[in-house]
């Protein structure tokens, strides 16, 4: 069983922002936090009752801790962040804008760590215990080394059975298969797709991309699991017009927690997806 369900890689930055409607070269307040991509992504399923693990380069300091601090916080793991005695923490810059001016961002990313980063900084064996690997373009077009590094990731993933789709810089979905050899059959354990991308037809190529990788690995049957509820009437629509055929399978749970008062049990929550 991987150890995290999703695993990322993204330089660690501090976000200072003016408020709103101000411009920055006039603000006299700026609200600092931590800011990266990855990151984020790892914090909020994390949040979410996923295991998260983000991959970094970071200088020791207290602008440094700021940064993981704010991640461990939400209980993102850390120990496959790299720590260097040398180099700055990247900053940007924000203006949130106010109509009609809009948002602006400045970066401040020169001469920090993660820049010269290498494929043989990282602990691959750690960062590829995961069912997904999560990747930007943003960070692979930041230097040629940091091209390499997520290339490196995103071809030892590929290996797994994990799939990431891309909008140009931005993800717009994934899809995670894992294989049951001894029933010859594969499974779409996690298919997921951006909100405004939804109902463009992303969810089922990915399912394509997903049968593909299973018929090629010699299964005979292709599996997914979701929601009877009507939130998942989406996911559930997308499967049968896939070919996914629903089987009469029941079901049950039972609460073993030992509290008397049976209205407390709670059901496991079914698994999100949304394609």
């Amino acid at each position: 069983m991987p150890r995290f369900d999703i695993s990322t890689i993204g330089e660690g930055q501090i976000r200072l922002t003016c408020h709103k409607g101000d411009r920055l070269v006039t603000a006299r307040e700026l609200r600092m936090t931590a800011a990266c991509s990855e990151a984020n992504v790892s914090g909020l399923l994390s949040q979410l009752g996923r295991s998260a693990s983000w991959a970094s380069v970071m200088p020791r300091g207290e602008l440094g801790e700021r940064v993981l601090d704010e991640f461990r916080s939400v209980g993102v793991h850390l120990g496959n962040i790299v720590r260097t005695e040398r180099g700055r923490v990247a900053l940007y810059f924000m203006e949130p804008g106010e109509y009609p001016m809009p948002a602006k961002v400045i970066y401040d990313r020169l001469y920090t760590p993660f820049r010269d980063a290498g494929i043989e900084d990282f602990d691959w064996e750690s960062m590829l215990d995961a069912r997904l690997v999560f990747v930007t373009g943003i960070t692979a077009a930041l230097t040629e080394n940091t091209a390499r590094v997520v290339g490196y990731f995103v071809d030892q993933a590929a290996e797994r059975g994990i799939d990431v789709a891309l909008d140009g810089e931005r993800p717009v979905g994934w899809v995670c298969t894992r294989m049951h050899p001894e029933d010859s059959m594969g499974e779409v354990y996690i298919l997921a797709v951006d909100p405004p991308w939804q109902r463009r037809g992303i969810g089922r190529r990915l399912i394509e991309r997903a049968e593909s990788r299973t018929r090629g690995l010699g299964m005979r049957m292709l599996m997914v699991e979701t929601g009877g509820d009507p939130g998942h009437a989406p996911a559930r629509a997308t499967y049968e017009a896939a070919g996914f055929e629903r089987w009469p399978v029941a079901r049950y749970f039972k609460d073993l927690s030992g509290r008397s008062d049976a209205a407390q049990a709670r059901r496991p929550s079914a698994r999100t997806d949304v394609p």
